[in-house]
C-alpha cells in the first residue's frame, strides 16, 4: 500500500473526518479578534507584515491569500475559518497516517478494525482541548497540526519505498514548508532519523540522496526570503525588524525567547507536572487504558516502530517542559507529543478488536458481529463524550471579549492620543488587527512598553513614527547601545540598562505631553514619568503635568461575563474593577458620591474578588475617607 493508494482508495473515512471536524469547528468558531497573539497574527496576514518570531512566513503568505476570498464580510473570520479548515485537514491526515502505520509497521492485519481504530484515534485526539483550541481563532499551529501528519504520512511512506527517489523529494519539499511554517517541526528530526537507520539502515544514506533531500527541503523553507525582502519595506508590523543577517537569523531562530528555554530543573519539573495532570484529563482518561495498552502491543510487535514513536513523544516533552512560559501558552508545544498518542491508542483499539474478535470466535456470524459493533459504539461514546465535554472549554464563538475591551479602552482616548500599554494579549494586540485591518482609531498610537527593551521595536518606531520619537532620538539611541550588548551576550550593567530604558520612555512622555494626549494603562509602573499626575480616565491613566480630573464612563461589555474561569478574561474582570475603582476615588474627591458608590459597585460586580473595592466603598459610605 502506497500513498497514492490510500489517498485514492481510501480516502473517503479521512475526508468524513475531516469534514466532520470542520463542521464542529464552525459552529464552535470565534467571530471576531481572539486573544494573546491572534490580532498580531491576522494583522500581519492581511497587511504582509512580519509577525512575532519565528516569523512564519508560509502561514503569513497563505493567510494573506485567504484574506481576498470573499467568504465573510469581515477578513478576521475568513482567517479564523480558513484555520478551523486546516486544522481539520490535520485530523484527516492524521486518520490517514495512524492507520498506514497500523497496516505496515504495527502488525495489524485486519484492515478493517485498524481503520476503525484510526477513525477513533484521530477523533479523540481532535478534540483534546490542546488540539481543538488550535482551529477555533487564527493561529500558526492549525497548519502546524496540517503539516506534522502529513510529513509523518509521507516519510513512513518513503521509509517502506526506500529508493523511490520521487517519494523522497516530496517529503523533503513538504518538511520544507513545514519549517517554513513553524520551526517546532524540528522535533520530528529525531525520530525520523532513528526510524530511517532502523528500517533503511546506512546503505540509504548516498551523497545523492543527502542532495535530493537537501535541495528539495531547501525549496520548501526558501519562503522565509519573505521576512528579509518584506523587513527592508518596514511595513506596519514588522517584528524583530529583519534588514540584517544577524537580525534575520536572530528572528527566525526565535533568539528572544532564548532567556525562556532551559531556564531550572524547577521549571521543567512544574511543566512536566502539567503535561502529566493535563494529556489524561484532556483525553477523558480511559483513552490512557488504549494508550498503554498500545505501547505494549507495539513493542511486541515491532519494537523498532514503537521505539520511533515514542521517540517522538520523548523528544517533544524533552523540549516543551524547557520552555519556561505559562501553561496555556506551553500547551501547544505539545501537539507533537498529542498526535503521536494517536498513533499507540490506535494499536491499543486495533487490540482490543483482536481480543474481542478471538472470544466470540466460533460462536455465529451474529455475536462476531455483535462484538465488532460493541467495540465500535464503545469508541463512538468516548469520542463523543470527549467532545461534548471539551467542547464547552473550547467555545470560542462568543468570545470578543478581546475587541470588546480594546473598543471600550479606547473610547477613554482622546483624539490623537498616545498610549503606552504591556496589555499584549487582550489589548495591544487585537488592536493591532482593528487599527491596521478595520482602521479603527487610525488617529491614536500604542506602544508596547516591554517591546520597547528590544533595539527592533525602537529602532522601527523611530522610522515609522518620527512625530512620536523624533525628540527622543537621543535617549532612544543610547539605550538602543546598551541593550545590543544584552542583545548580543556581551557583557552588560543591568542598572545602567534599567536607567537608560526608563529614560527613554519618560523622555517621549515629557516630549510628547505638549503635543498628544498621553496615557498608560493601570499596570505600567511608576518609574515612568514620576514627576507627573496620573489621572484616572475610565480604562486609562492619563498623564498630566498638573493634576485636572474630567469624569470618564468605563463601558462594562456584556462579553465580561463569558467564561469566567478563562485566565484571560479573570484578568480583563480584575482590570475593569481597577480601573472602576480608581475612577470611582476620583469622583469621590471631586465632589460626585453617587457616582463613587456606583462605580464602585460597577467594579464589585466585575470582580467579586476584587476587596479594595468592598473596603472603599465602606469607607466612601462612612465618610472615613479622605477627601
Amino acid at each position: 500500500m502506497n500513498v497514492s493508494r490510500v489517498l485514492s482508495s481510501k480516502a473517503a473515512p479521512a475526508f468524513a473526518i475531516g469534514t466532520g471536524v470542520f463542521l464542529v469547528d464552525l459552529v464552535l468558531l470565534s467571530r471576531g479578534v481572539g486573544t494573546v497573539d491572534a490580532g498580531e497574527l491576522a494583522a500581519a496576514a492581511a497587511t504582509l507584515g512580519v509577525p512575532h518570531p519565528t516569523g512564519y512566513p508560509l502561514f503569513t503568505l497563505l493567510m494573506h491569500l485567504v484574506s481576498y476570498l470573499p467568504l465573510a464580510s469581515r477578513i478576521i473570520v475568513r482567517l479564523n475559518a480558513f484555520t478551523a479548515l486546516l486544522s481539520a485537514a490535520g485530523s484527516g491526515l492524521m486518520f490517514l497516517s495512524v492507520r498506514f502505520a497500523l497496516v505496515k509497521y504495527m502488525g495489524v492485519k485486519n484492515e478493517l478494525h485498524a481503520a476503525i481504530a484510526a477513525v477513533g484515534a484521530a477523533l479523540l485526539v481532535s478534540f483534546t482541548t490542546v488540539f481543538w483550541s488550535q482551529a477555533l481563532s487564527i493561529e500558526v499551529y492549525a497548519l502546524h497540526e496540517f503539516f506534522v501528519s502529513l510529513v509523518m504520512l509521507l516519510f513512513l511512506d518513503a521509509v517502506l519505498s526506500k529508493e523511490d527517489e520521487r517519494r523522497w523529494a516530496l517529503f523533503a519539499y513538504v518538511l520544507g514548508l513545514s519549517f517554513a511554517n513553524h520551526m517546532t517541526t524540528l522535533l520530528l528530526v529525531p525520530g525520523m532519523m532513528a526510524a530511517f537507520f532502523l528500517f533503511v539502515g546506512r546503505r540509504g544514506v548516498t551523497r545523492r540522496f543527502v542532495l535530493l533531500i537537501l535541495s528539495f527541503g531547501l525549496l520548501g523553507v526558501s519562503s522565509y526570503a519573505f521576512l528579509l525582502i518584506r523587513g527592508h519595506e518596514n511595513p506596519a508590523l514588522n517584528w524583530g525588524y529583519p534588514t540584517t543577517l544577524e537580525r534575520f537569523v536572530n528572528h527566525i531562530s526565535g533568539q528572544q525567547y532564548r532567556t525562556w528555554m532551559f531556564s531550572s530543573l524547577d521549571a521543567a519539573a512544574r511543566q512536566l507536572g502539567h503535561f502529566i495532570e493535563l494529556f489524561p484529563r484532556d483525553i477523558l482518561y480511559v483513552p490512557v487504558v488504549l494508550l498503554a495498552a498500545g505501547v505494549v502491543r507495539v513493542m511486541r510487535r515491532s519494537w523498532k516502530a514503537g521505539a520511533v514513536f515514542l521517540l517522538l513523544i520523548v523528544t517533544c516533552l524533552a523540549y516543551a517542559v524547557n520552555f519556561d512560559v505559562e501553561n496555556k501558552d506551553i500547551e501547544s508545544y505539545f501537539l507533537l507529543a498529542y498526535i503521536t498518542s494517536a498513533f499507540f491508542i490506535a494499536a491499543g483499539a486495533a487490540w482490543l478488536f483482536e481480543g474481542v474478535s478471538l472470544f466470540v470466535r466460533g460462536r455465529g456470524k451474529a455475536v462476531e458481529r455483535l462484538g465488532t459493533a460493541a467495540v465500535v459504539a464503545a469508541i463512538g461514546v468516548l469520542v463523543l463524550l470527549q467532545a461534548l465535554t471539551n467542547g464547552r472549554e473550547v467555545d470560542e464563538r462568543d468570545n470578543i471579549l478581546a475587541e470588546d475591551y480594546t473598543k471600550a479602552l479606547l473610547s477613554n482616548a482622546s483624539q490623537n492620543a498616545l498610549v503606552i500599554s504591556f496589555q499584549w494579549d487582550y489589548f495591544v494586540s487585537p488592536f493591532l488587527y482593528l487599527q491596521h485591518v478595520e482602521a479603527l482609531r487610525p488617529d491614536v498610537v500604542v506602544i508596547d512598553k516591554e517591546l520597547m527593551r528590544r533595539s527592533w521595536y525602537v529602532e522601527s518606531l523611530l522610522r515609522r513614527r518620527p512625530d512620536v520619537m523624533g525628540e527622543s532620538a537621543v535617549e532612544c539611541d543610547a539605550f538602543i547601545r546598551e541593550v545590543r550588548k544584552f542583545e548580543r551576550n556581551l557583557p552588560y550593567d543591568g542598572a545602567v540598562l534599567d536607567r537608560l530604558y526608563y529614560g527613554m520612555l519618560t523622555s517621549i512622555i515629557e516630549q510628547n505631553l505638549p503635543k498628544r494626549p498621553v496615557y498608560v494603562t493601570y499596570e505600567v509602573e511608576p518609574q515612568l514619568a514620576p514627576q507627573d499626575f496620573r489621572i484616572p480616565s475610565g480604562l486609562l491613566l492619563r498623564i498630566k503635568r498638573e493634576f485636572a480630573w474630567e469624569p470618564a464612563e468605563v463601558r462594562i461589555p456584556s462579553s465580561l461575563s463569558l467564561r469566567g474561569d478563562d485566565p484571560l478574561v479573570k484578568q480583563v474582570r480584575r482590570w475593569f474593577a481597577v480601573a472602576l475603582a480608581q475612577n470611582a476615588l476620583a469622583a469621590y474627591r471631586g465632589g460626585q458620591l453617587s457616582r463613587a458608590v456606583k462605580q464602585l459597585d460597577d467594579a464589585l460586580r466585575c470582580d467579586p474578588t476584587f476587596y479594595q473595592a468592598s473596603d472603599l466603598k465602606t469607607r466612601v459610605l462612612q465618610g472615613t475617607l479622605t477627601p
